[in-house]
């Protein structure tokens, strides 16, 4: 019986934040198609567009490393709900301004940046209690449902969100968003959260050491060469991937027969990809091995057809986007559940917040130049070349001593400071 309790996944604990991402997902999709197209329609220009989702990036870069050290001091429920607070009440006021009429350029820009802050303290949090909920066993299983709670929705909302674009316009979407950030505050009241912390944290605490406990994290995340191998990697990936992910949603609409419902199809594709995989991982653990054996291949299988499909028709795309994030799924789950694992409980914000900041160090740098690339050359052309490239860079990671010693580590017996 006991062990019958263990292996169970969806207790009311875990499921009080599964429905809270859910929520705020549906809100998040909506609001991010309703102000790209706001933004070209306002301004016309993909530069501009690209500067906006560089500037809602770039607090995770500056604020990740100290972002770190409040998630891993402070009681983490409580940051969670916060943050959806916060980032509930600048949208619900985005919302009134763009009814009223009266929303401008630089206040979009703002709220950017207002949630790029929370984002920053708000996905290590999340990433750091997980391992704390549930039991090492399920953590596979509770990432990839996470992540179905937020790619399943994502066919519902992405589907409709081009529709409701055209019919209700920018605001309504705006105000859907915020108030599911206030409705997810108020559910993750209820959640439970334990603080675990070692002897040496709570004395830094004591002593009010917040600058000592930051250079511990630095010390942690530096001296481990596998993860500073695999972060090279990674940061040069993102770069192309942000490229093209932020050239997307103008291909659509400049691109002759597609626009705005074409668009949201095409997203939903995506998110049933992204759902298929996670939903598959969520009942079925793969051994590590596997993964350790073929990353760089199920890497490059999940960029390729991207770099192509801007060259089919719409109807061929759709199967191309639903493969790219089925392989994307299987990446992300064995990543994030392996890394969880692995990294002590007081170290799991520092951890997350400081590589999170790695990975997406060049993230602004990309969608700006993105969005500047997109106004100077066709882009179907620079989706392809970026795409490409991102193959390229799993092809490379696939070689990489550390990043199989990372997906073959055993989190019964070992830790990340064993590699």
């Amino acid at each position: 019986m006991e062990q019958g309790k263990k292996l169970r996944l969806f207790t009311k604990n875990f499921f009080l934040l599964w429905q809270g991402q859910l929520v705020s997902s549906i809100g998040d999709v909506m609001y991010s198609l309703a102000l790209g197209f706001w933004v070209l329609q306002k301004t016309g220009s993909t530069a501009i567009m690209g500067l906006l989702m560089a500037v809602s990036a770039l607090p995770q870069l500056i604020l990740g490393p100290i972002a770190g050290v409040i998630v891993d001091r402070a009681d983490r429920k409580w940051i969670i709900v916060t943050m959806d607070i916060v980032r509930g009440v600048f949208v619900v006021a985005v919302a009134v301004l763009a009814i009223t009429g009266n929303l401008e350029v630089w206040m979009v820009f703002l709220t950017g940046v207002v949630k790029g802050i929370c984002a920053s303290v708000f996905n290590p949090t999340v990433s750091a209690s997980l391992p704390d909920m549930v039991p090492s066993a399920n953590l596979q299983r509770a990432n990839a449902a996470l992540m179905v709670s937020t790619n399943g929705v994502n066919i519902f909302s992405n589907s409709i969100s081009g529709v409701l674009f055209s019919i209700v316009g920018a605001p309504v979407l705006f105000l859907i968003n915020g108030i599911a950030y206030l409705f997810s505050s108020v559910t993750e009241m209820f959640l439970k959260i334990p603080r675990v912390r070692s002897e040496k944290v709570q004395q830094s605490e004591e002593k009010g050491h917040f600058l000592e406990d930051f250079k511990d994290g630095l010390r942690f995340v530096f001296g481990i060469k596998p993860l500073m191998g695999l972060a090279g990697i990674v940061v040069l990936l993102n770069f192309f991937l942000n490229i093209a992910a932020v050239l997307v949603l103008p291909y659509f609409e400049r691109a002759p027969d597609m626009g705005a419902g074409n668009y949201g199809i095409f997203m939903g594709a995506m998110a049933l990809g992204g759902m298929l995989g996670y939903g598959l991982l969520s009942i079925w653990k793969v051994p590590r091995s596997i993964f350790s054996k073929y990353f760089g291949w199920i890497g490059v299988l999940s960029c390729l057809p991207f770099s192509l499909m801007v060259f089919l028709p719409f109807g061929a795309m759709l199967p191309v986007a639903v493969l790219g994030m089925f392989l994307n799924a299987a990446i992300n789950t064995m990543a994030n559940s392996t890394l969880q694992a692995a990294v002590p409980s007081h170290m799991r914000g520092k951890f997350f917040a400081l590589a999170l900041a790695m990975t997406s160090g060049l993230t602004p740098v990309a969608m700006a130049v993105g969005g500047v690339l997109g106004d100077l050359f066709p882009i179907k052309w620079v989706i392809c070349c970026c795409m490409g490239l991102a193959a390229l860079m799993f092809f490379v990671g696939g070689f990489m001593p550390g990043i199989k010693k990372l997906f073959l580590l055993d989190p019964e017996t070992q830790t990340v400071e064993d590699l």
